[in-house]
């Protein structure tokens, strides 16, 4: 067998982390370690976590002032001895087939540097049923165009419910200092430095919905800043690599129209709609100006929108 690194990073989640660290202990393939790295948490997870690798000599622990899941995950990244990563959110679990299932379709597709699987969104993460003998596999060659061209079965924007080779990621980090989008720019290298990829057509990962995440709350300063360096660098890292046509010209549309969303996100009836759209207005401008944002690339709707709104702003 070779060995799995489940890489975990953990922030204030006491809650759901004995079922999270569980859910890889119960797994029907059992050559892996866990990294559970702390982020500076204020709860009682770090004691939790210390409890836990007393259970199991796999269980390894990082502790870390607060830093973001992104130095989290770079720091499990260099204590991984694994020959294959993944990553685990810590108040999300695997299915008990998802790293048989997914070591499996590596092995059997050399050619792939990454295996994914389908993956679940809920209030209560409950196994399903899984054929244990399934060997279903849909190998996806030149996976950065099947993202981008939104090819089925698709890719899941996520850096989790997947399984990589280590040697895929030597290259590979998360950018620090980002609230939102890290997971974007990490797919989006791996992708475009990958030959292939494997599909299991399986639910092996589940993803819980809390009210409290990252992405459920409120709008600010800093999150819309990051939306746009997120957009730019994903711009950014296109350039750095040949597309073909069809793949440049879908990519320069999405690219055009996350700009155009980065700003114009909030709904129309919220008080501080004119604020953000006046704030941030000048910065597509002068993303206009560097050739990063290309307002003709943008949908009829929102190139009408974007024009009307620089003309108004003009006139103030």
């Amino acid at each position: 067998m070779s060995k799995i690194s489940v890489i975990i990073p953990v922030y204030n989640t006491e809650k759901y982390l004995e079922a999270c660290v569980n859910s890889v202990l119960n797994q029907t393939y059992q050559d892996f370690e866990i990294i559970l790295i702390d982020d500076g948490s204020k709860d009682n997870s770090l004691n939790l976590l210390n409890k836990l690798a007393l259970k199991d000599n796999r269980i390894h622990i990082i502790s870390q002032e607060n830093q973001g899941v992104s130095v989290a995950r770079n720091n499990g990244l260099k204590q991984a001895s694994g020959k294959y990563i993944t990553f685990l959110d810590s108040d999300d679990t695997f299915h008990p087939y998802l790293l048989e299932h997914l070591h499996q379709a590596l092995k059997k597709n050399p050619q792939a540097n990454f295996a994914w699987c389908d993956f679940k969104e809920t209030t209560t993460p409950t196994n399903q049923e899984v054929d244990e003998h399934q060997n279903s596999f849909v190998l996806i060659p030149s996976p950065f165009d099947h993202f981008v061209l939104r090819k089925k079965p698709r890719i899941g924007a996520s850096s989790c419910a997947k399984l990589y080779k280590k040697e895929a990621l030597l290259n590979i980090t998360f950018p620090k200092g980002l609230t939102v989008g890290e997971d974007l720019i990490f797919l989006y290298t791996l992708l475009l430095q990958s030959k292939a990829g494997v599909y299991v057509p399986e639910i092996l990962y589940f993803y819980r919905i809390r009210e409290n995440s990252a992405m459920h709350k409120p709008l600010t300063q800093k999150r819309l800043d990051d939306e746009l360096e997120v957009t730019k660098r994903l711009f950014l890292l296109s350039k750095e690599n040949k597309l073909n046509k069809t793949t440049k010209k879908v990519f320069k549309n999405y690219i055009a129209n996350r700009f155009f969303r980065c700003v114009f996100k909030m709904p129309k009836k919220e008080k501080n709609y004119s604020f953000w759209v006046q704030t941030y207005l000048p910065k597509l401008q002068k993303l206009k100006q560097e050739k990063i944002f290309e307002p003709q690339n943008l949908s009829l709707k929102n190139m009408i929108k974007y024009f009307y709104n620089m003309l108004i702003s003009s006139l103030k």
